[in-house]
């Protein structure tokens, strides 16, 4: 096992410290009986949830009161929610918990892992029996063997015991009560008001750090992107300092500086290497030049940033995180799952305007104005919901092949079918193109039997597309794109000849809301069809071909991946996420698809989780690029030997030959 290193100036000498103070300060203890309280009512609805569920799930008191010693050795009852069956601690006896051990609540286990049985010791804190911060109370069974076997353990009883010490945070439950005892002992000689709150503020970061993991934070991204209604994202923006600023884009920095921050407790900030930096750094570079010489500066730089958080962060974050088979099984099941719930959505929409349309109508007029509807769910836009939908339905396909339940497997076809009903509901043939496109790239890799569910994909659209317009036949759908081609090239031969370069400026011809748009001849609402011709007015060719390099890398990565992958559900899922980003450059060409944020988030999610696999489940990890060393990490030749050397050992123990070479704890 590693070795844990210590620095020998923050721990005590080895021999008995007898000038500790008494531990008294009346201001801390206020201050900390106030946040007890304050604490409780925040967390009284979890309190509640909590005590339902133990009830539910388990006989038994739901608090359990358990005998601790605390200052001055003086016995008190300290509050927790039971995680243990009745009689337990009888059972278990003068021993700490072992993870084999049969004891635990149906729920026991959770609630230990996750710190939420500690939640009624602050009714301790208030009753006096105990503080925020102090040296933890133990059972009295313990105390006469540590009293025997630990010199100077009765030093720790100056103090009232706490919810959280410095013990807790440098050290763990399976720290040795000797180790641990030296710790609780420096922070009674240093004790301070300010160690006390950065040691509560450290704690909530710990706990943090545990409920809201990486996958947490993406999940619930994805899941609001995806649901909050485009109407309302005018109530995302705030004024601070004179700015106009997106809570989204500053929810997006925050998480990626506490990945940073994350980082830093491995002693180096490091990323792992992938093709996709390099054109992305070139984007970026291209956008902020072409701010320079853009007519509104403050839109371009926006802009970029737009690309960056919105989009490369979201990537990055997912390719720097050590994926597990199970986050990648979970992460494809809530992209499936959300498709399917939007598409249901959509339908429910779409016949309540149905509903509402012939209510008010009469006859082959009414039937008119209902074919003038399209379905468009929480987006507001049919375009949106269509290749919202394309990028998520090879997903779809791939649960329905790979799940091995019957019930399963009709939940996905369900959910298949109702998507694919979606999209034929938009009323949008570049969607309805991009999706064969898409499905033909993913089913002609996973089966040659299913080719007359791509003629079905195909024909069907066309013929109901026919019965309700008949401008909607194949002919004249050509002659409308072959129009929307040619206007866009008429576009690009009157740009100036530096902005066909570098552009305008990312975002220029689609602006924050507050700001009008700059007028160009026919550029802002032609581009607004295409994204391609978007991306060469706002960033140039040179941006374009650097997106589409992009584009070409992560692409190259897949389907090198997706031919590596031994694991039959990966490969699919890998292959699935290719014929996605097929799907989406088909798209492109419909509509300015960046400039939607679920589309941005899902598209680039997808990306990042590709590009994970590829990187973490499957094969070696990559090299990483080292960014910065904090502290002074020990060489990695001296870990290797220790690891090689050392016996594993339960606990921790003080190694004295090394003590006296570098103060370090051996585990």
């Amino acid at each position: 096992m590693e070795r844990v290193a210590v620095r020998r100036d923050v721990l005590p000498k080895r021999e008995p410290i007898l000038d500790l103070p008494l531990g008294r300060n009346a201001v801390s203890d206020v201050l900390q009986m106030l946040l007890s309280l304050f604490a409780l009512v925040l967390l009284s609805p979890l309190f509640v949830l909590i005590a339902i569920a133990i009830r539910l799930t388990s006989s038994g008191p739901i608090l359990y009161r358990g005998e601790r010693v605390g200052q001055d050795e003086r016995s008190f009852t300290m509050y927790k929610f039971r995680t243990l069956t009745v009689g337990a601690e009888q059972e278990i006896g003068a021993r700490l918990l072992k993870e084999e051990d049969q004891v635990y609540a149906p729920i026991g286990k959770f609630l230990k892992k996750w710190k939420l049985d500690e939640i009624p010791q602050l009714l301790n804190v208030l009753k006096g029996d105990m503080r925020l911060v102090g040296p933890r109370p133990i059972r009295p069974v313990f105390l006469e063997t540590f009293r025997k076997v630990i010199p100077n353990y009765t030093l720790r009883f100056r103090l009232k015991p706490g919810l959280t010490g410095l013990a807790q945070l440098r050290g763990g439950y399976w720290t040795e009560p000797r180790d641990k005892l030296r710790y609780e002992l420096v922070y009674i000689k240093n004790r301070t008001l300010l160690l006390d709150l950065k040691l509560i503020g450290l704690t909530f970061l710990k706990i943090f750090n545990r409920f809201v993991t990486t996958s947490v934070a993406l999940s619930a991204l994805f899941l609001f992107v995806s649901f909050f209604p485009t109407s309302m994202h005018r109530w995302l923006y705030v004024t601070m300092w004179g700015f106009r600023l997106n809570l989204l884009y500053l929810l997006i920095v925050f998480f990626g500086i506490w990945l940073v921050v994350k980082k830093t407790y491995t002693h180096r900030l490091f990323i792992y290497r992938s093709p996709i930096y390099w054109p992305m750094a070139g984007f970026a570079a291209v956008g902020f030049a072409s701010a320079i010489f853009s007519a509104d500066p403050e839109t371009a730089i926006r802009g970029t940033t737009y690309y960056l958080v919105t989009g490369f962060l979201v990537t990055s974050t997912l390719l720097n995180t050590r994926l597990s088979a199970k986050f990648v099984r979970s992460a494809a099941t809530l992209v499936g799952f959300v498709c399917g719930v939007l598409s249901l959505v959509g339908l429910f929409e779409l016949a309540l305007i149905k509903h509402s349309v012939l209510a008010n109508a009469q006859g082959a007029e009414a039937m008119g104005a209902a074919s003038a509807w399209a379905i468009k769910a929480t987006f507001a836009n049919s375009n949106v919901l269509s290749a919202y939908l394309v990028l998520g339905f090879p997903l779809l396909l791939c649960q329905l092949i790979h799940t091995q339940t019957r019930s399963g497997r009709d939940f996905w076809l369900v959910a298949t079918t109702i998507a694919f009903t979606s999209i034929l509901l938009t009323q949008n043939l570049l969607g309805l193109v991009a999706l064969f496109v898409a499905s033909a790239v993913f089913l002609a890799y996973a089966s040659s039997r299913t080719v007359p569910l791509l003629i079905c994909v195909f024909l069907i659209p066309v013929l109901i597309l026919g019965a309700w317009d008949e401008s909607a036949t194949p002919v004249r759908a050509y002659e409308l794109l072959r129009t929307k081609f040619t206007n866009e090239i008429r576009v690009l031969a009157v740009v100036p000849p530096h902005q066909l370069v570098l552009g305008a400026g990312p975002k220029t011809l689609h602006p924050r809301p507050e700001s009008a748009p700059i007028r160009q001849p026919n550029g802002p609402e032609s581009a607004s069809g295409n994204m391609h011709l978007a991306l060469v007015l706002e960033t140039g060719i040179l941006g374009w071909l650097l997106m589409l390099g992009i584009f070409w890398a992560v692409l190259r990565t897949f389907y090198r991946g997706a031919r590596q992958a031994r694991d039959p559900y990966q490969r699919s899922l890998l292959w699935a996420i290719f014929s996605s980003a097929i799907g989406f450059l088909i798209s492109m060409s419909g509509f300015d698809v960046f400039f939607h944020i679920p589309l941005q988030v899902l598209f680039w999610g997808l990306v990042g989780l590709g590009l994970g696999i590829v990187t973490h489940v499957i094969g070696r990890r990559s090299p990483f690029y080292t960014i910065w060393r904090f502290g002074d990490e020990r060489p990695r030749p001296e870990r290797k030997r220790s690891s090689a050397n050392s016996a594993p050992q339960q606990g921790f123990a003080l190694d004295p030959a090394r003590e006296a070479a570098g103060g370090r704890l051996s585990t």
